[in-house]
């Protein structure tokens, strides 16, 4: 059963997810952006099985805000 702690992690998982797909998807190169998809998805569907979720988030946050911040250098 969820309760409200889980909801707002879900929450920031999701926003994160997003901002990151937004930015992925304006890359003109399409296997560059299908090989980003391919390594982020897998880290947001280990977070749904985590034990330690908030630890887990933190993880894949820093990691996807470097990707992001990586990939706004290229425009």
């Amino acid at each position: 059963m969820y309760g409200l702690k889980d909801f707002i992690f879900a929450s920031k998982a999701l926003k994160l997810y997003r901002s990151f797909l937004k930015r992925a998807y304006k890359l003109e190169d399409s296997g560059s952006r299908k090989d980003l998809l391919l390594y982020v998805k897998p880290r947001f569907k280990k977070l749904q099985k985590s034990h330690d979720k908030e630890y887990e988030f933190l993880f894949v946050k820093s990691e996807v805000e470097k990707l992001i911040e990586m990939l706004n250098m290229t425009k």
